[in-house]
């Protein structure tokens, strides 16, 4: 059991993009699900399904289809920038471009996760989850 699971997953999206994988499967939860909804959205994944796994009626996983372009992995690379003993916080005035707007910052915020962009838009503070390029 994995105690900081949205590190867990973006280990395994990374793993499995170095080793050219067609898809990576995670643990499942709605939080999980919905962090996967946004990379999904900014083109980082494609599909992600959600798979029952055996005879454990109560423990799922997803299944995240990798993209690829050229042959290179959509993710280049990410660092979890909140971890459970020292959590971090942020005004929507200080969410900044990553890496001159080729990565993203996702947010936990009250109107749900959204990345650097949407928390300016939405004027909206929240926890920085993990940025990704």
């Amino acid at each position: 059991m994995t105690t900081d699971t949205i590190a867990d997953t973006i280990n395994r999206l990374i793993t499995a993009n170095k080793a050219k994988k067609a898809t990576a499967v995670v643990q499942y939860s709605k939080f999980i699900e919905s962090i996967l909804s946004v990379l999904k959205k900014e083109g980082f994944v494609g599909a992600a399904a959600t798979i029952p796994n055996g005879d454990k009626k109560f423990i799922r996983e997803i299944e995240v289809e990798l993209l690829y372009k050229d042959d290179q992995p959509k993710i280049e690379g990410a660092r979890r920038m909140s971890i459970p003993s020292k959590r971090m916080y942020i005004g929507w005035q200080e969410a900044h471009p990553v890496r001159q707007g080729f990565g993203r910052m996702f947010v936990s915020t009250p109107k749900g996760v959204l990345t650097d962009r949407e928390v300016r838009k939405e004027k909206v503070g929240g926890e920085v989850l993990f940025i990704m390029w």
